[in-house]
């Protein structure tokens, strides 16, 4: 949509959310991409998927912090390594009873003192 990837979202977030209603009522499968890093951030969605009796189910992939940063530095709208530690010292993986199934994949990841 053309925002920059530290600017404000608001836009972005409205149309996910819009899209994301219309594959419910639908009852179309489809996956809500985005960094939820806590519990707060994951469970607006997550209620609105419940409101349609979607039933819901959570990808936690968490690499190893050496590979987060290099991830980062590759992508074409790469945030600044501060903004990254930020976001990985609020980290709250999810909980078991966020979703009907959360499934993980996890690297060692070493929290940043």
């Amino acid at each position: 949509m053309g925002g920059r990837a530290t600017g404000n979202q608001g836009r972005v977030i409205q149309a996910a959310y819009e899209l994301s209603r219309s594959y419910l009522r639908k009852g179309q499968d489809f996956v809500w991409n985005a960094t939820n890093i806590s519990e707060q951030l994951r469970g607006k969605p997550i209620r609105l998927f419940r409101e349609y009796g979607a039933r819901v189910e959570i990808v936690y992939v968490e690499p190893s912090l050496a590979v987060l940063y290099d991830q980062n530095r590759k992508r074409s709208a790469a945030i600044p390594d501060t903004a990254l530690t930020n976001l990985v010292q609020k980290l709250e993986p999810p909980g078991e009873t966020e979703a009907h199934e959360v499934i993980r994949n996890v690297e060692h990841f070493d929290m940043m003192s």
